[in-house]
């Protein structure tokens, strides 16, 4: 695709003081509209990450490859005409068919355009100035870049380092945390730095625009890898073409969105607007290394679960490349705690940091190997059915072999039932914990051992090993077993979510569950009863196509997937309901197209002012991979289903 920017950032004659050539904000592609409630964004790249709200402002600062140390609270691009300031950024929305974002205002004779972006295999975010005298006389301005950096601060799962910093040759900033370090430049090479405490900005000249002509200047954040010259990488910031990165740009996410499905398929703008932004959030999470962040500013880890969650959503729409990367760092982890005594298949581990690992929650392996085990086989299975990659699947074969052997051995050893996970999401902000003095067997646990399992046969057939398969037979017949057994109760129509260690039963549901062996058991012995049981949620979605997490009980509130759940249980058996599950999915979305972890009875997320719901860290959890992959996976099934029966009808 040909871009419609073209041309040097200035000519061998022009000064940056000057003017540019090649490029008026009108090539900018047009901007999406905000899709749900306003929340903060993300920019990234896998190797340089950033963010902030509607208003420009900037709150995180991320690298090199998502290491997740955020430098700075705090970072503003300022604009100084006439003796007055204003920041730049208001209105920031997401540009079609692009993670680039941008904004625009006018003042006086000036049309003015923050763009934020973060160009592709380059270990830097931007924040590009382009502004066009529309007027008749030359317009004198600066512009400034401030930021206030991070300070020492305990944050519930991380500490947040203070940012060292010292400015260099006078025009530039070097941030350090640690190992790791970010050099703050200016294309402008008049551009000033200052430092005083935590405060820093970089001040450019006075820069001058002729009538009828634009300027275009960038404050870079260029992330260094351990060892890099700061001096050598800011060389290389100065001297970049800003028209071409930002064409460039834009023709690679324009091209990594074709390699998808065709969102034309679906009538609706908005639909289309929602899964393309979905899908590219999702994207710009994952790190160079195939790690996701589980949430921008919060939880720094990649977590199998939820990512596991993200890659279907990515599948849906036919991306299949960071799945792909994703199972290789799984498998890049279980060779590294086998070589440390650490159990094998981890919980989670640190995006972009080679020795980060988090084996689970608790200090019990029978918790360990429930859950993330069944879920990264159950990965990577579904990943070969979409893309017929056997090869990929014999490489990782060891941990996955690893994965469905420990949860064979754990679940015979204890009757064939297995225990949570005890890092669960099903249930995460709804008040309800699993970690209590009794012990409790999870029927999740089951589903996912007995599909994990059955997706493993399926490999092996494919594979031509029959034999090998075979002796999985008799695991699985025990599994399914075990479920209908255990968790089944005839008299409610529904599976218990849970089991307590003298036979005790739940209280009350939990919508998510209850639904949940309908997602993960396409076919076999339990199918009949996962469709009873999650239709016996029917009469709990409320109006709005919403339901609480514990129908009957005292938590109204529900997750951020609960409806997605539910819009593939009842779209899947052709209930009418689902078209009012889609609304409340529609309902909660926010302006990005993404979902947030919990939310209150209300439909606003946890953390938000209108929940009256907090978060123990007092952070909005939102732009979540887990809850969107989940949420536009049952998305594209519903809006397809839809089509197909109009095309019938």
């Amino acid at each position: 695709m040909t871009s419609t920017l073209a041309g040097p950032c200035r000519s061998e004659t022009d000064s940056l003081s000057g003017h540019t050539a090649g490029i008026r904000i009108s090539d900018l592609p047009e901007q999406v509209p905000y899709l749900g409630s306003l929340e903060d964004n993300f920019i990234g790249n896998g190797l340089a990450g950033a963010g902030g709200n509607v208003n420009g402002v900037w709150n995180y600062l991320i690298g090199p490859a998502y290491t997740m140390e955020s430098y700075i609270k705090k970072g503003e691009v300022i604009l100084e005409l006439n003796g007055t300031t204003a920041v730049l950024g208001a209105g920031m929305k997401r540009a079609r068919g692009t993670g680039m974002f941008y904004s625009t205002m006018d003042r006086e004779d000036l049309n003015i355009c923050l763009l934020d972006f973060a160009p592709k295999a380059s270990a830097q975010v931007v924040r590009a100035v382009l502004i066009e005298n529309n007027g008749q006389g030359h317009r004198s301005l600066k512009l400034r870049m401030a930021m206030e950096l991070s300070i020492d601060e305990q944050i519930s799962y991380r500490t947040v380092t203070r940012t060292r910093a010292e400015v260099i040759a006078g025009n530039k900033l070097l941030m350090t945390q640690g190992a790791y370090s970010t050099i703050v430049t200016s294309t402008d090479s008049a551009a000033v730095a200052g430092l005083e405490g935590n405060k820093a900005e970089i001040q450019s000249s006075v820069l001058d625009i002729p009538p009828g002509r634009s300027l275009l200047l960038a404050f870079c954040h260029r992330m260094l890898s351990p060892g890099e010259d700061p001096e050598n990488a800011a060389w290389t910031v100065e001297r970049q073409d800003l028209v071409s990165d930002i064409s460039d740009c834009i023709r690679d996410w324009r091209q990594w969105r074709d390699e998808g499905i065709d969102l034309q398929e679906f009538p609706d703008q908005k639909h289309r607007d929602l899964l393309e932004g979905a899908s590219i959030m999702i994207k710009m999470q994952q790190g160079a290394d195939g790690g996701v962040i589980a949430t921008p500013r919060t939880y720094f880890l990649s977590y199998i679960r939820d990512t596991q969650g993200a890659m279907r959503g990515l599948m849906a729409l036919g991306h299949t490349e960071e799945v792909k990367a994703f199972l290789l760092w799984v498998h890049a982890k279980y060779l590294f705690a086998k070589s440390n005594n650490l159990f094998p298949i981890p919980n989670a581990a640190g995006v972009g940091q080679a020795e980060a690992y988090f084996q689970g929650a608790g200090n019990n392996t029978d918790n360990w190997a429930a859950e993330a085990t069944a879920l990264y086989v159950i990965l990577a299975t579904d990943y070969l059915k979409v893309s017929s990659d056997l090869s990929t699947l014999r490489d990782i074969e060891p941990s996955l072999q690893c994965a469905v052997d420990l949860q064979v051995t754990f679940a015979k050893e204890n009757g064939w039932k297995l225990l949570f996970n005890l890092d669960e999401t099903e249930t995460g902000g709804s008040g309800i914990a699993l970690t209590d003095e009794r012990q409790k067997w999870s029927m999740t646990s089951v589903v996912l051992a007995a599909a994990s399992l059955d997706g493993f046969r399926a490999y092996l057939h494919k594979s031509g090993r029959a034999t090998e398969a075979k002796k999985y037979d008799e695991p699985l017949l025990k599994l399914q077993q075990s479920l209908d057994g255990n968790f089944w109760r005839d008299d409610l129509g529904l599976y218990d979510w849970c089991l307590g260690d003298r036979g005790e039963r739940p209280e009350h549901p939990l919508s998510n569950y209850t639904v949940f062996p309908l997602l993960y058991l396409s076919s076999g012995a339990n199918r009949e009863r996962a469709v009873r049981s999650a239709l016996s949620m029917k009469s709990h979605i409320d109006e709005r196509g919403l339901t609480a997490l514990q129908p009957g009980g005292m938590h109204n509130d529900f997750t951020g997937h609960t409806t997605g759940y539910m819009l593939y249980a009842f779209g899947s058996q052709e209930e009418p309901i689902a078209d009012r599950i889609f609304a409340g999915l529609l309902l909660t979305v926010g302006c990005w197209g993404t979902w947030s972890e919990a939310y209150a009875g209300n439909g606003h997320p946890y953390g938000s002012p209108e929940s009256n719901r907090k978060t123990n860290d007092d952070r909005v959890r939102n732009m979540r991979p887990f809850e969107t992959g989940v949420n536009i996976f049952s998305m594209v099934h519903h809006l397809r289903r839809k089509k197909h029966f109009a095309r019938i009808s």
